[in-house]
């Protein structure tokens, strides 16, 4: 199938109407019905099927329909950047390779910089543990945000090939946990860390003043329990909450902390941060490289770094919580979300830009087959405790009163509740009540439910299957025929709703989401 044709089964899905279609495409009827059939004989199944009603994909072509559109959204941007990248680099997006220790840096400044560079845009890439000379050399980044651990700037020569752009240069803290011997000290010296569990970058790998630190312990003789960060830095908070040390960069950890203190190290290490490229490519981007330059020095002078640092660390956290919840890291994520908490960010933020946009990736994953059923409970469970960390604290600075009261629940025919699962986390992160009927919920439950609760005003519906339309029909009818429809707003959501067949039905609005439900449930109470 090519793009044509993708666009062609997309347009078909939307429409629903042959006619309507092939007017929009600009070709006949028939044309269009042959390539449809040409299409459906390469697939090996019916995409579609017609009938007097219309036409609507049949169950695996609305499953089609749905990757076939993130396909086309990939290939669509990769055209636009790559033409914007033929125009000039200062027209294009400039790709930033980044490691677990450089994110945090180069994502605050990058983001305040582009505010100051025009046109400019700026991708960081997560590159886990590649070989950044290999990513620069294949062009898949421009630049690789480092530590001197790579290039040793300012202590040895860099090699001919490669330039570097210094950002940032940080002292070592000791950080250990409240209660420890150490919390109280002004600075420790190295001999204070004997007989503890001490976590470090492994050697050669992101810090010079870390492997430094490794010699100067080795040669002192001063006997620690020495172990290696992973690539998942955010979980040192968990390490701390079990007793353990870590040495890490000044400004990690916002003092003061509830799991851990920062306390200077008697030490003179230090590591410098930057951004390599390749020699060769200086006069591509130079244009560019000038401009950070500019702002290393306005940052510097204005003394706006640690602003800007905050805010990198904050927008850093509620990724760090986007994937833990994907992996289903239920040890890690509330440490995880109590640090976004010390770093200022307000609860219903951590909720709606971390905690729900998670849920909502892992919702996608699910159903993209990209994630097992065991994966998703636990992504789930991961979710809900971040969750339940989080709604006491909304409800007690009383960011949100109490809006009105919602029941919620799957139709009868549909086991599928993880999206309604998110909606109704969402829901309660707005200040509104929801009570959650479950699975397989007759229409006559739902009646039930808003006729027994006066203060119920909201009705959430959710449908995975379309062979499971018409209980929703059936759930809409005995809501008219009990005389309860005109008190209630009524919202469907799941795979097989769409904005159409709310009005077939009759209902009140169709969401995407959990955070468009959220908002739209919302909205509705509040006017």
């Amino acid at each position: 199938m090519n793009i044509d044709q993708m666009r062609m089964v997309l347009s078909l899905s939307e429409s629903g109407n042959m006619t309507t279609t092939a007017r929009k495409l600009q070709v006949t009827q028939p044309a269009l019905t042959y390539q449809i059939k040409s299409i459906e004989s390469e697939l090996g199944f019916k995409v579609f099927e017609r009938s007097r009603n219309g036409t609507k994909p049949t169950p695996e072509g609305a499953f089609l329909c749905e990757s076939l559109h993130k396909v086309l959204t990939e290939y669509d941007e990769a055209v636009r950047l790559s033409r914007a990248m033929a125009e000039g680099i200062s027209a294009g997006m400039v790709r930033v390779g980044t490691s677990s220790y450089s994110r945090d840096t180069i994502s605050a400044f990058l983001r305040a910089a582009q505010g100051f560079m025009g046109n400019q845009m700026f991708s960081l890439i997560p590159c886990g543990g590649s070989n950044p000379l290999d990513l620069l050399h294949e062009g898949v980044v421009d630049f690789w945000s480092a530590s001197d651990a790579a290039l040793a700037v300012g202590r040895a020569p860099l090699s001919e090939e490669l330039r570097m752009l210094p950002l940032s240069e940080a002292s070592s803290m000791v950080y250990v946990p409240v209660h420890h011997r150490l919390a109280s000290r002004d600075s420790a010296a190295l001999e204070d860390l004997a007989g503890e569990t001490l976590w470090l970058w492994p050697r050669g790998s992101a810090s010079l003043a870390s492997d430094a630190l490794r010699a100067e312990l080795e040669q002192r003789k001063v006997n620690v329990d020495i172990q290696d960060f992973s690539e998942d830095t955010p979980a040192m908070l968990s390490l701390l909450a079990g007793g353990s040390l870590a040495i890490y960069d000044t400004g990690y950890l916002p003092p003061p902390s509830h799991i851990a203190r920062a306390v200077p190290l008697s030490w003179k290490g230090s590591d410098v941060l930057g951004l390599v490229y390749l020699a060769r490519e200086e006069k591509r981007l130079g244009k560019v490289i000038e401009e950070l330059k500019e702002q290393v020095a306005a940052y510097e002078e204005a003394g706006n770094v640690d602003d800007a640092l905050e805010a990198g660390r904050i927008a850093a956290v509620l990724d760090d919580i986007v994937q833990t919840i994907c992996r289903g890291g239920m040890r890690d994520i509330v440490p995880l979300v109590d640090y976004a908490l010390e770093l200022g960010a307000p609860a219903d933020h951590i909720l709606n830009q971390g905690v729900l946009v998670g849920m909502d990736e892992v919702t996608k994953m699910y159903k993209g087959g990209s994630t097992f059923t065991s994966e998703m409970l636990a992504s789930v469970a991961t979710g809900k405790l971040a969750a339940e960390e989080l709604t006491p604290l909304i409800e007690e600075n009383g960011a949100h009163r109490k809006l009105g009261t919602a029941v919620i629940g799957t139709v009868k025919g549909d086991r599928h509740e993880l999206g309604k699962n998110l909606v109704r986390i969402a829901l309660e992160g707005r200040g509104i009540e929801v009570h959650d009927l479950g699975r397989q919920v007759r229409p006559s439950e739902f009646v039930d439910y808003v006729a027994s609760n006066p203060s119920c005003n909201l009705v959430l519906i959710s449908l995975f299957r379309i062979e499971v339309r018409d209980m929703v029909r059936k759930t809409m009818e005995a809501l008219e025929e009990s005389g309860l429809r005109e008190r209630v707003f009524v919202m469907l959501g799941g795979p097989a709703a769409d904005a159409e067949f709310v009005q077939q039905v009759g209902a009140d609005a169709y969401t995407e989401d959990a955070v468009e439900a959220a908002r739209t449930a919302y909205n509705f109470l509040s006017y």
